[in-house]
């Protein structure tokens, strides 16, 4: 076996593991989308000349989440 092949097959199995972790979390991402832990929310800037709006889907906001990210103001929430 030449160090090429043997290089790629250990990065090959590094990369089926790491595509195996992301399914693992996908399927418990669905599991709470199941359980009704999460929220969807609706983000809405007030400012005319902004106009941002996001939707959200958590089971709490964060600070981080109510700042407009465009003019830093607060933004309107409403639950869907």
């Amino acid at each position: 076996m030449s160090l090429d092949k043997w290089v790629n097959s250990k990065q090959k199995k590094k990369e089926i593991t790491k595509k195996v972790d992301n399914k693992k979390d996908l399927f418990e991402s669905e599991d709470l989308k199941k359980k009704g832990n999460l929220k969807k929310y609706l983000l809405k800037c007030p400012k005319s000349n902004c106009n941002y709006q996001k939707t959200i889907l958590k089971s709490t906001l964060s600070e981080k989440d109510i700042i407009c990210s465009r003019c830093k103001s607060q933004m309107k929430i409403k639950e869907l």
